[in-house]
């Protein structure tokens, strides 16, 4: 039993997924054919944004800035506590990506815990910079609920393993 696995049978875990089920079942679903697009998609994806990630992340933590960042917050300085999370978050996430590859390809239902671990890891990165820069609160917000409304549409696509 790996790491992941003592998380995901935590019971703190399963009680946030099961109540994220119950509040998103009540909302409308995407078309199947779209979803089952999508999932097909979501290697290539997870591949790509995994390496992308890492790297972005090494880059900030290296260098000490990160150009998306000041775009985003329209800020010539950005404080380096900051940028020193984002990058581990960043990085850590890219792992976890790259990791969850061959789990997301089949479909398993611990690369859908991990596609939900990875979620969790990229809104606690959109609200760390909502304690950094305030003004981006709606933004964060609306990412929030599209993300968790994205994710627990997935979750129907990847079956448990024995």
């Amino acid at each position: 039993m790996n790491v992941l696995d003592t998380l995901f049978e935590q019971h703190s875990f399963r009680l946030g997924v099961s109540r994220g089920e119950y509040f998103f079942h009540r909302f409308p679903h995407l078309p199947s054919q779209l979803m089952e697009f999508l999932v097909s998609l979501l290697p290539a994806i997870f591949f790509a944004l995994g390496i992308l990630h890492a790297v972005m992340g090494a880059l900030v933590m290296i260098t000490g800035t990160h150009f998306l960042t000041q775009l985003q917050t329209l800020s010539p300085v950005i404080n380096p506590l900051y940028l020193m999370m984002n990058g581990m978050l960043a990085i850590s996430n890219g792992l976890f990506m790259l990791l969850a590859f061959t789990e997301i390809k089949r479909q398993t239902e611990n690369g859908w815990r991990t596609f939900f671990l990875i979620n969790l890891v990229s809104i606690l990165q959109s609200i760390l910079s909502i304690v950094f820069t305030p003004r981006a609160i709606f933004s964060v917000i609306l990412y929030i609920a599209i993300t968790m409304y994205l994710t627990f549409e997935f979750k129907p696509y990847f079956k448990k393993v024995i």
